[in-house]
């Protein structure tokens, strides 16, 4: 018999800081490392500058199609503003992640 402790597997983090380029920087970030008990993870991170913002979304399974595969996908979206040369730049973004190990200590990755 063995006796189980379930641990949180979430994590908040609030930080803040000063840049020379940024000015004054600050960030927000939610994680979830077994979401729903699945395994899967997410993270939700915001970061916010007088210059700069950005908001990235990560999501990954570890069992992709009931296979020792991981799949993944990272959506994104950034915000620039440099008022001294009157630029502004929109970023929005995806990309696709699929993984799966090669020995115990070993893994190969793809990136799209």
């Amino acid at each position: 018999n063995f006796e189980v402790t379930e641990q949180s597997t979430g994590e908040l983090s609030v930080s803040a800081g000063f840049s020379s380029a940024d000015s004054i920087v600050g960030s927000f970030s939610l994680t979830e490392k077994n979401l729903m008990g699945k395994g899967q993870f997410l993270r939700l991170q915001l970061q916010a500058s007088s210059e700069r913002q950005q908001i990235d979304l990560r999501f990954t399974e570890p069992y992709f199609l009931d296979r020792n595969l991981s799949a993944g996908v990272d959506l994104y979206s950034t915000h620039q503003e440099a008022e001294e040369s009157f630029y502004s730049s929109d970023v929005i973004g995806m990309g696709l992640r699929l993984g799966f190990p090669t020995s115990e200590f070993g893994r190969v990755g793809l990136r799209y």
